[in-house]
């Protein structure tokens, strides 16, 4: 019996088969530095604190709506602002 090559290795080059492999890595860490804070500061001065944005847990889960997840409407005007 003579074996025929498939079309994955007859088309696609060996630099690209990369591409198709399992690629596994640690899970991603981070890190983040605060200075510290003069204890004559109030407590409600927020300069030097770190405080979360509005949107931070949405965008941090997933859940949150960009301009591109929106549905295209029947009619839709498109507009371009110079």
């Amino acid at each position: 019996m003579v074996h025929q090559p498939t079309l994955y290795n007859a088309v696609v080059p060996a630099t690209y088969k990369s591409a198709v492999s399992k690629h596994h890595r640690p899970a991603s860490s981070g890190v983040q530095l605060f200075e510290q804070l003069d204890n004559a500061q109030h407590k409600m001065d927020a300069v030097g604190r770190p405080l979360p944005h509005l949107s931070a847990q949405q965008h941090t889960t997933g859940e949150a709506v960009f301009v591109d997840d929106l549905p295209f409407y029947r009619g839709l005007i498109h507009s371009l602002y110079p």
